[in-house]
């Protein structure tokens, strides 16, 4: 996981905000759950798990205001988590208490997303299946597939 410090140096924070970027492809909704951005307290971060690999970056404080960005080939539209998956009320206000990334059980450089463990035994997964589905999902417990493990 690139940049595992940025999310690491946000355990004990409270969860406050969160959008979902979709991909589109010439007005074709390709992938959902394209980025995740999730705020504790006063930063944001993007999460992004693609090609086995998951990168965790410090965000703009503007995400929440985007809509739409791009062009009428390639778009992104922005939306409140909980807009996508009303389930996300439940985790604002909780505190991130540790993360664990999911790798490749056989092949741990392979990176395929992040569980976030919140307070009340609450668990947030940015999982990325591998190819040929390549998207991302969003689950609202911790991963159960025997080829993957969680460091």
């Amino acid at each position: 996981m690139k940049n595992r410090e940025i999310i690491e140096n946000l355990i004990g924070a409270e969860l406050t905000e969160g959008t979902i970027a979709s991909y589109h492809y010439k007005n074709e909704l390709i992938h959902l759950v394209f980025k995740t951005y999730l705020k504790f307290e006063n930063k944001w971060i993007e999460i992004v798990s693609t090609d086995e690999m998951t990168f965790i970056r410090l965000s703009d404080d503007n995400i929440a205001n985007y809509k739409e960005y791009g062009n009428e080939e390639f778009k992104y539209t922005c939306n409140p988590f909980s807009k996508i998956y009303p389930e996300f009320k439940n985790y604002v206000g909780k505190k991130l208490l540790n993360i664990k990334e999911i790798v490749k059980r056989e092949d741990e450089s392979l990176s395929f997303g992040i569980t976030l463990n919140f307070s009340e035994d609450l668990f947030l997964t940015i999982f990325n299946h591998d190819y040929p589905k390549d998207e991302n999902e969003i689950l609202f417990a911790k991963l159960n597939n025997t080829e993957y493990k969680e460091l």
